[in-house]
């Protein structure tokens, strides 16, 4: 019995061993699996001052002033500072679901390797906070959707480390750097204007107009002898020029300094609003600045009635105005400063049909005058025709 003791406590002591060495290999891979990717990110995000996202074919960086959000590479225009923060919080969250591989041969079809260009969906996000210190800088591969009630997933690995893992959580980092920005410049419905006028250096200016905001198209003025318009439906498409602007690229207005503008175009409304457009080249692309006023006359003109030498205010004073009509004008005022401040700082290119309206001439919108059909002669007189008897 004495000697049998011995060897079952090193038996026990053997397994003690086994069993202790088997938990410890276990107890990492069930830590890392349940572990955040970036712990102690959410305590660092007022920290934060840059997000550089960088895929296969761009590159661009937001940067923040204060509460704002804005694009470096787009001469500071403004972000949606609200999906600025939102992403940076979903970043923190990511969890860590299993390890995928270490083998570098495997990161492309994960979408994880250090060449972008072997993805559609590869990012690479790295966050900074003061003085450049890095934050995060974590390669994004491809997602994996959720299935029943499980969060959405997406491979990503760390930049510089080995491992790649399929994590859990939302990852709103858009690629395409307009998904950042409202791209919408102004609305300006057609049941506004009441002019526009486009000019171009060395041709003749294209003026359309229509009488009243009840008037469906436009009028072309000033067509040259022996032409008419080609069509109504193109001639009252510029009178929708400022309908829902939105800009497919947007930098400073340095950018335009010392340039000349290839096209100038002003559209005045019933209310009282011009906007003033200039387009300029600038490295192989149109953009165009704007600029607004108020006119009053214009409204002047759009109610201007009959009047009597009893209705005549004395000279030097004007009419007054109703004080709805006079709310009116207050809002049109409130617009033309509100989107002189938002546009001023900027330049913007805009969409290629929108272009393409700004880019009208007088050539492009009329043809030679049809001539006119003859009057068929009665039919009587053509009874008595002797070449017809």
């Amino acid at each position: 019995m004495t000697a049998k003791k011995p060897l079952l406590l090193v038996a026990a002591a053997l397994i003690a061993y086994g069993a202790f060495h088997v938990t410890q290999r276990k107890a990492p891979s069930t830590e890392v699996e349940n572990a955040l990717l970036y712990p102690g990110l959410l305590d660092r995000l007022n920290d934060t001052r840059t997000i550089a996202i960088t895929t296969g074919d761009d590159a661009f960086t937001l940067a923040r002033d204060g509460e704002q959000w804005t694009m470096v590479e787009r001469g500071g225009f403004p972000v949606k500072s609200e999906a600025a923060r939102e992403a940076l919080v979903q970043l923190s969250a990511l969890k860590i679901r299993e390890a995928k591989t270490s083998k570098p041969e495997n990161y492309a079809t994960l979408g994880v390797a250090d060449d972008l260009a072997s993805g559609a969906d590869a990012r690479r996000i790295t966050v900074s906070a003061a003085e450049s210190a890095v934050l995060v800088d974590l390669l994004v591969g491809k997602a994996r959707a959720a299935k029943g009630v499980e969060t959405p997933g997406h491979y990503v690995r760390r930049h510089g480390e080995p491992t790649a893992y399929l994590v859990e959580g939302d990852l709103g980092f858009a690629a395409r750097r307009n998904d950042w920005m409202d791209t919408q410049v102004l609305d300006l419905p057609v049941d506004r204007v009441r002019k526009v006028t486009i000019t171009h250096v060395g041709n003749p200016p294209v003026v359309v107009s229509k009488k009243n905001p009840q008037e469906q198209l436009f009028t072309l003025h000033d067509a040259p002898e022996g032409y008419e318009s080609r069509s109504s439906a193109v001639v009252s498409s510029i009178g929708g020029l400022l309908l829902d602007v939105r800009f497919e690229d947007v930098t400073a207005k340095s950018a335009i300094e010392g340039l000349t503008p290839r096209a100038i175009v002003e559209v005045q409304t019933f209310d009282g609003l011009v906007a003033t457009l200039e387009q300029y080249d600038v490295k192989e692309k149109a953009f165009v600045s704007f600029d607004f006023a108020f006119n009053e006359d214009l409204v002047l003109a759009r109610d201007a009635a009959p009047v009597t030498a009893a209705d005549t205010p004395p000279a030097g004073e004007a009419a007054e105005a109703p004080v709805d009509a006079q709310d009116a004008l207050d809002k049109v005022k409130a617009e033309v400063a509100r989107l002189k401040d938002q546009t001023a700082p900027w330049v913007y290119e805009l969409a290629d049909y929108k272009t393409r309206i700004i880019d009208k001439k007088m050539a492009d919108l009329v043809k030679v005058k049809s001539a006119p059909l003859p009057t068929p002669e009665p039919i009587e007189n053509m009874r008595n025709d002797p070449d017809l008897n």
